[in-house]
């Protein structure tokens, strides 16, 4: 029996589906909704410490009943006052393009795809965090792409900030690690500036490498940086693209920077993942 079990079976290698009967334990979804793969599915809950076992036909009758519920029209206090039809139909095409480029994704492999899943969710998150007065960032300095995406996701936000999960948003992402007394929320919004402003100024881009700098020297607190900068989106390129800066400054900050993430086992592979050119400059002035 032994070698017809597969305890981390993923999308990158479908060969057990080639043995005539098998068992499997999967954490992805798709192959949930696949029920010409499998005779009975387990679906375990371990932070309750429960399950429920299916075959295809009831898999079906569960999820008809499922549909049934969230077909349901939600009431009008479920949707953001200031929303509109405009707003609506934007969000619904944004959601379409996202996912498109999923499905063109998912030859690069699982982790690639559950990155672009956590970068959508981050770009949320971080719209929810940002202060409305606008203290915290100015729109305007972010590019047309990303002010669109902001408003079409704005009743989505509000929604979240009205729920009963904004609880478990956390805006230190570094609250239990240390990180040298820096502002870990400030942190965070500094971050996503880097990502998506267009006209930095000099000063301002000092202080946030400065910071970063000053913050992130253990890997505890480097691995959070990785997981705020996912690949899907980019990977480390804000803090690459320090190198071609004008700035004496902040190029010595992105180096150390840099130096500090290629030092640790679990985060060296996100320098790796950057594109040759800026690992070429990180190389040249290290």
């Amino acid at each position: 029996v032994m070698h017809r079990v597969f305890p981390y079976a993923n999308l990158n290698d479908l060969s057990f589906l080639e043995c005539p009967s098998f068992i499997a334990g999967v954490t992805n979804p798709v192959f949930e909704g696949n029920t010409m793969w499998w005779d009975m599915l387990c679906v375990l809950n371990l932070p309750e410490g429960s399950g429920q076992c299916f075959t295809p036909e009831e898999k079906a009758k569960d999820d008809e009943r499922r549909n049934k519920k969230s077909a349901a029209p939600p009431p009008p206090s479920a949707l953001a006052p200031e929303e509109s039809s405009d707003d609506r139909n934007e969000a619904k095409r944004l959601d379409a393009v996202f996912i498109s480029k999923v499905l063109s994704a998912t030859m690069l492999g699982e982790e690639w795809v559950r990155s672009m899943f956590r970068d959508f969710t981050t770009q949320v998150m971080n719209q929810c965090l940002v202060s409305e007065d606008g203290s915290d960032f100015d729109l305007e300095q972010a590019p047309d792409a990303v002010r669109k995406n902001y408003a079409a996701n704005s009743a989505r936000a509000s929604t979240f900030k009205t729920s009963g999960n904004v609880g478990s948003l956390i805006s230190n992402p570094w609250v239990d690690i240390d990180i040298g007394g820096v502002d870990g929320a400030r942190l965070r919004r500094d971050l996503w500036r880097l990502q998506v402003a267009e006209d930095l100024s000099n000063n301002e881009t000092i202080r946030i490498f400065s910071d970063l700098n000053t913050a992130l020297k253990c890997e505890e607190a480097l691995q959070v940086l990785c997981n705020l900068l996912c690949e899907a989106s980019g990977g480390l390129y804000p803090i690459a693209a320090g190198l071609l800066h004008n700035q004496s400054n902040v190029r010595a900050h992105a180096v150390v920077l840099l130096g500090r993430l290629e030092s640790f086992r679990s985060t060296s592979p996100c320098v790796g993942a950057l594109n040759q050119f800026l690992i070429m400059a990180y190389h040249r002035a290290s």
